[in-house]
């Protein structure tokens, strides 16, 4: 009978010590618990430790007609009784634990329960619930032998211990803390600091503040405005009390050294790289940054206003160095920048770095130029640093790579008075990175001179061959003059200049002229001519300084992706030109002068407009005097007006009339009022449904006419 019994205990515990170590699998630090029955009230505990200053309290449920009693031993001062939680009654009903006791973080209780009739034939086992184990307290180990006399702890083994069978016992632990905190903004105009309370609590309500500043105490309103000195740190203290739901007093203390710092840091990088005409594009960058502060400085190097190819923040006067590839062809603006605790923060910008391409483009035929037609081929810049022959390497193409603007290119002709003709490109006014420079190969040249009251931007562009005869300013003198040259052959050619940094069209040129043309003087024409419309819009105006050239001006309500313009005459395609800039409202002038066509030609415009990822298209027809003659009516309005006519014309009427000849006279009437619109595509289509309907009231009113009708 005893050997059964003592099989059966041990089954037990290995059964308890199972559920136990399930039940508690997922809370840290938990270790499996002992118990012991030494003389007088049978024990068991477990060793805790509160990881901060909590009170707890909890139910115990004893069943049946057994008693169970429950306390918490001070487990660092050997078994002090500090408390006695609570006594539950027979019958399984609960009692809870009172009053609550409050433990202290970081020390060692022990949670013993025990039957409370002293006897030791009763047998209960444990049940045991922490639900916020793990975020307030945690397992630390297990007593083996507890006394109940508070004397101490035995050391008696698990195998000698009694089950005692039947006690739920659940702890609810309501934590009880304060942390204090600050936030401050700086007004450095004023030299003030203003401070705004953020501590936070659990179960304490804060009613005391005590600010401090260098160990002086300055103020007990719940925030505070320091007023004081530029360039002093402040070490500011916060300090908050307030009373627990257990009636105890909790406080906590933040403290941070705050300055008003209106001193800018001093700032030391450079850019290291290799310049000139070569295909290395590697960049190296130093920047040291120096400030009054010992906080820590924020370093940056900042490419094209948004790659950040250092935002770090490093101790006082540190070297930062790093390299980096420039892509090409491409451009880059590199600026440095040091930023303090502060806000303080001092920038070094670098002038643009260009990594471009140059190709000498035959500009009779587009092709590549062939250098056995110069005597001589030099890119060099103005400074005198950079020169570059390309005869010497056989290349019509050449990479540069520097910060310097302008490139100009020499070409000496082999012809017996050695005629050289110079291209000067700018990069501000391009925006190719694969840049073309038009040769030619000796023959006729021209000479275009650009004229403007002062400094004035002026891009001459061949767009057949897609290369730049120049891109610079009227920055030489003539007469009273600002000026600038350029020598053309028998092409056309785009003139541009540049409005408060906006790239635009002044004139189509005929390369075949020796002229002077005045920059202000077609700038100032271009901005006479505004109109106001809800719809794309194209207007044809006769140009005042050429006889062969039309001045047309498109305007749009939409901000499109891109206008194509491209006139006809007859399935001949004269001119196209494509705008990716301005496209709600520019101004392009169509030179006829080398297309052999006369005022009694009918020459059509097709006008092609991407938005929004969208293609429409209308056309007009119109003649070399400017005239136009079609597309002079609003298409929502035509629609609307074609829609009234044909509805009205045909409901407003007999069944006979209007599928007779009345009904086919407003059908067409109805398609005249959509022809006077632009010729949308969305026009069009109407068109065809008035022209069917028109078609199917023919036959019906045919039909009537011969009598076959029902």
């Amino acid at each position: 009978m005893v050997k059964k019994k003592k099989l059966l205990w041990g089954t037990t515990l290995i059964s308890l010590l199972i559920i136990l170590s399930t039940a508690f699998a997922i809370t840290e630090n938990i270790t499996e618990l002992g118990w012991s029955d030494d003389s007088g009230i049978n024990w068991f505990g477990m060793v805790v430790q509160p990881t901060q200053d909590i009170n707890v309290s909890g139910i115990i449920r004893a069943p049946g007609n057994t008693a169970a009693l429950c306390k918490i031993f001070d487990y660092n001062k050997t078994g002090t009784i500090l408390n006695t939680l609570g006594i539950g009654t027979t019958n399984g009903t609960d009692s809870n634990f009172n009053p609550r006791v409050a433990l202290t973080k970081d020390v060692n209780y022990v949670f013993a329960c025990g039957n409370a009739d002293n006897s030791s034939n009763h047998e209960m086992y444990r049940a045991i619930t922490l639900p916020v184990i793990g975020t307030n307290i945690k397992w630390v180990g297990r007593v083996a032998s507890l006394v109940a006399n508070g004397t101490g702890f035995s050391s008696d083994v698990i195998g000698q211990a009694k089950a005692i069978k039947g006690v739920t016992y659940t702890l609810s632990i309501a934590p009880l803390s304060i942390d204090a905190n600050f936030s401050y903004v700086i007004d450095k105009p004023n030299a003030s600091i203003s401070f705004t309370d953020t501590s936070t609590d659990v179960n304490v309500t804060i009613n005391d503040w005590n600010w401090s500043i260098n160990g002086t105490k300055q103020s007990d309103d719940q925030n505070y405005t320091l007023v004081g000195s530029q360039n002093i740190d402040y070490n500011t203290c916060l300090k908050v009390g307030g009373l627990g739901t257990d009636g105890n007093t909790y406080t906590s203390q933040y403290c941070k050294t705050v300055s008003v710092d209106t001193i800018n840091p001093t700032i030391d990088g450079n850019l290291v790289y290799t310049q000139g005409f070569t295909s290395a594009f590697n960049i190296t960058y130093n920047l040291i940054c120096y400030d009054n502060s010992a906080a820590p400085i924020t370093y940056q190097v900042i490419k094209n206003d948004t790659n950040y190819l250092l935002n770090e923040g490093d101790v006082n006067a540190t070297l930062n160095t790093a390299s980096f590839t420039l892509n090409y062809p491409g451009s880059a603006e590199i600026v440095m920048k040091c930023v303090d605790d502060g806000n303080n923060f001092a920038t070094l910008s670098f002038d643009k770095i260009y990594a471009l391409k140059f190709r000498l483009v035959n500009e009779n035929t587009g092709a590549l130029f062939d250098l056995n037609k110069v005597t001589a081929a030099q890119a060099f810049t103005y400074d005198g640093n950079f020169i570059y022959n390309f005869k010497d390497a056989n290349l019509t193409s050449t990479n540069f790579f520097s910060p310097s603007r302008t490139v100009r290119f020499d070409f000496t002709y082999p012809d017996a008075d050695a005629t050289k003709i110079s291209r000067e490109i700018n990069f501000d006014y391009i925006t190719d990175e694969n840049v073309g420079v038009c040769v030619a190969e000796y023959q006729q040249f021209y000479l275009y001179r650009f004229l403007s009251t002062s400094v004035k931007p002026v891009v001459v562009y061949n767009d057949f061959a897609k290369c730049y005869n120049l891109a610079s300013t009227t920055k030489f003198l003539y007469n009273t003059y600002q000026s600038n040259t350029a020598y053309t052959i028998n092409k056309p050619y785009y003139l541009y200049t540049y409005t408060n940094g906006v790239k635009t069209l002044l004139a189509l040129l005929d390369g075949a002229n020796n002229t002077e043309i005045n920059l202000d003087i077609l700038a100032f024409n271009q901005q006479t001519y505004v109109y106001s419309i809800d719809t794309d819009q194209i207007v044809f105006i006769p140009s005042e300084t050429d006889l062969n050239t039309i001045v047309l001006y498109f305007t749009s309500p939409n901000d499109n992706e891109s206008v194509t313009l491209q006139i006809y005459n007859g399935n001949t395609l004269l001119w196209n030109y494509t705008e990716l800039v301005d496209t709600n409202l520019f101004q392009v002038n169509f030179f006829y002068g080398d297309s052999n066509v006369t005022d009694t030609n009918l020459l059509k415009i097709v006008v092609t407009v991407v938005n929004d990822g969208e293609t429409s298209s209308f056309y007009k027809w119109f003649n070399t005097r400017a005239e136009s003659y079609a597309g002079i009516l609003n298409p929502i309005v035509a629609i609307v007006l074609s829609f009234f006519v044909l509805f009205f014309g045909v409901t407003m009427v007999s069944y006979r009339f209007a599928m007779g000849w009345f009904g086919l006279f407003i059908s067409f009437v109805a398609i005249g009022i959509l022809a006077l619109a632009p010729m949308y595509d969305y026009i069009i289509f109407l068109m065809a449904i008035y022209f069917i309907i028109g078609i199917f009231i023919g036959v019906i009113g045919r039909e009537q006419t011969l009598g076959v009708s029902s």
